[in-house]
């Protein structure tokens, strides 16, 4: 394959790459979409840096339970948009995948080819184990089917802010849940909204419920397993 240009962020770490002309062979034609990216990162991962520790799994599905593999890539899906596909691989971390990393390979359609390659991988990444118990008690939520009615108080919430009681609200219900790593970033605890803004052209307020506070050990900049837990509550005027 020749060479591709590279384009690396502030720090230098190579973030995106692109093939002029991509190679295209018998070989390649033979196969299937997800195969070739995960050849091309298996051979070509150093373009990204990424260490080939981490592209032993490419192939396996994303973990439900924490497992003794540390930082890695996994595949997420493929889309096609028009001529070309793109293979999505989430990071992971225990097999769980690291919300807002990874990687993705964009491939030529006919004939098939790598066409670019585009990281968000965060290096040197290090999260602790959670123990047996946490992961126990986790378990109780991400266990819940969909549509299970959720108590606020289970996930350290209180009332909303706009004057919706969120304790023992029947409204209140479970969507999805699962075990992912989680990057805690100070700036971004409160979303993008503020409860005293108008949003999306309405003149009411955006609902927003009180965050408990954050227990000790919780850092700005650091990863931790974490529940990724969607709920529908129904508030006044929402």
């Amino acid at each position: 394959m020749t060479s591709p240009i590279v384009q690396t962020d502030a720090a230098g770490v190579p973030r995106f790459l692109s093939f002029a002309a991509p190679e295209s062979d018998a070989g390649l034609r033979s196969q299937a979409p997800q195969t070739v990216a995960h050849n091309f990162l298996q051979q070509r991962g150093d373009l990204l840096a990424l260490a080939p520790a981490t592209l032993k799994a490419l192939d396996q599905p994303l973990a439900d339970l924490p497992e003794s593999e540390l930082a890695g890539l996994r595949v997420s899906g493929d889309k096609r948009l028009m001529d070309s596909i793109t293979v999505a691989y989430a990071q992971t971390y225990f097999g769980l995948p690291v919300i807002g990393a990874g990687v993705a390979v964009t491939l030529r359609d006919e004939p098939l080819g790598v066409m670019a390659a585009t990281s968000t991988v965060r290096h040197d990444i290090s999260v602790a184990r959670p123990s047996d118990a946490d992961i126990k008690r986790a378990l109780v939520l991400v266990q819940r089917q969909a549509g299970a009615q959720l108590a606020a108080a289970e996930v350290g919430l209180s009332d909303a802010q706009d004057g919706a009681t969120t304790t023992g609200n029947s409204d209140m219900r479970i969507n999805a849940a699962r075990l992912v790593v989680f990057r805690f970033e100070a700036a971004k605890r409160q979303g993008d909204g503020h409860p005293d803004e108008p949003g999306h052209g309405q003149e009411a307020p955006l609902p927003s419920i009180a965050l408990p506070a954050l227990p000790d050990g919780i850092t700005d900049g650091s990863h931790h397993v974490a529940i990724e837990l969607y709920f529908t509550l129904t508030t006044p005027p929402w």
